[in-house]
């Protein structure tokens, strides 16, 4: 439990872009969000993946 006696509730969402380059390279786009509920606010995260 949290300092004034609430539990946690993340929330968030993610999604995925997959896609193949000349028939034969595949690489993925990613974005993923999580709501902390905390001082930080909420935290994002994209990236490329192959």
């Amino acid at each position: 439990m949290g300092a004034a006696g609430q539990r946690a509730h993340p929330e968030g969402g993610a999604a995925t872009l997959r896609l193949t380059v000349g028939q034969s390279i595949p690489f993925a786009l990613f974005y993923q969000y999580a709501y902390r509920g905390n001082q930080f606010g909420g935290l994002h995260i994209a990236g490329i993946g192959f």
